[in-house]
């Protein structure tokens, strides 16, 4: 039989079987429908539909893989048989007065029946509108335990180090303090300090447009020393170490560094230094000469007298051994009684020697 062409899109084969376009059009759409299900199921994030019972309609492997169940047993059955928390009535409670226009996203941690601890999941969820209802809810869901733990970690030790630690925008605005560095500057509250711009907590503002500048050109800075002040007016020294976060254009997005207030340790390396040039006066102004000897018996310090008496300069005798100079006849007894001190048969000598 021969098909009027004007009439149908299709005529019999040679072999007798129908070649229609539409047969091909299901080969298709049935090929697209199963690339798309293998798409949906490689997803890391474990896809799914659920009725406001808790009814699992739609799913893909990865969420199978979740609930440790194999595929055909999760079809059909409640979220309730693999999920002790949240409950099916939270999440009914939280979606049947939805109106269908908005979606639902965030971290919720999920305790499975299988396990002993949670597990933190970041899902997205839309309800499913039919006749002006909710009826169900399509969503997915991703495992984010991994990263959750490192942020708490994270939130802990920045809560908890001695060191204050600081993030701020290039031109100075506070994104985040940690407790260290509130009360280093003297404020009530991280609230309170992101109140102020960073420049202005420095004792001289032209110190921070400069360490902007290093840091533009270099990425980062070490132990570099500045001055802040604190809001009650005092000065502290700070060493200040940090890098910069750049964007995609390379354009410096924020600032992020560490504080160590170092005024005690300046205030003390001052005091030493003053103890210390008192002691060298005196030492100075002894009439005899005073020498200072390691272990090995050889000199680490020589007073400047020893000049004025002997004529050489103190760094001469630096390094040398006790007897070094001395007259051969006197060296051996002078050793001997090097030795008995330090051997503490003695706790004090007295020789002469040329």
């Amino acid at each position: 039989m021969l098909i009027d062409p004007s009439k149908e899109r299709w005529r019999p084969s040679d072999s007798g079987s129908p070649s229609a376009p539409s047969d091909n059009l299901v080969d298709v759409l049935s090929r697209s429908q199963q690339s798309y299900r293998e798409l949906i199921d490689n997803l890391d994030q474990a896809v799914f539909t659920l009725s406001l019972k808790g009814e699992i309609r739609v799913a893909n492997h990865r969420l199978a893989e979740v609930f440790g169940v194999s595929f055909p047993d999760l079809i059909g059955r409640s979220v309730a048989d693999f999920i002790e928390s949240p409950t099916v009535a939270d999440v009914e409670r939280t979606f049947s007065t939805a109106d269908g226009k908005g979606s639902w996203q965030g971290i919720i941690p999920i305790r499975l029946k299988h396990e002993r601890e949670d597990r933190y999941f970041l899902c997205w969820a839309q309800p499913v509108v039919e006749d002006g209802r909710v009826t169900a809810i399509t969503g997915w869901a991703r495992d984010v335990t991994a990263e959750h733990e490192s942020e708490i970690r994270f939130a802990e030790l920045f809560e908890s180090l001695r060191e204050g630690i600081f993030f701020t925008t290039p031109d100075g605005k506070v994104l985040d303090a940690n407790p260290a560095l509130v009360r280093m500057l003297g404020y009530d509250s991280r609230t309170e300090l992101q109140h102020r711009n960073f420049r202005e907590v420095y004792a001289n503002q032209a110190d921070r447009d400069a360490l902007i500048r290093e840091l533009e050109e270099q990425g980062s800075v070490q132990d570099r020393e500045i001055v802040l002040q604190r809001k009650d007016g005092a000065r502290i020294h700070c060493l200040a170490s940090g890098f910069v976060i750049r964007d995609a254009f390379g354009r410096i997005v924020r600032i992020q560094g560490t504080l160590v207030d170092v005024t005690d340790r300046l205030e003390m390396q001052r005091r030493l230094h003053q103890e210390q040039e008192f002691v060298r006066r005196l030492v100075a102004s002894f009439p005899d000469i005073i020498a200072v000897l390691d272990r090995d018996g050889r000199y680490t310090y020589v007073s400047q007298r020893i000049q004025e008496v002997l004529g050489r300069r103190p760094e001469e005798y630096i390094g040398e051994e006790l007897g070094t100079r001395a007259h051969p006849e006197d060296r051996r007894r002078l050793g001997e009684e090097l030795r008995k001190l330090l051997s503490g048969e003695t706790v004090q000598v007295q020789v002469e020697f040329r």
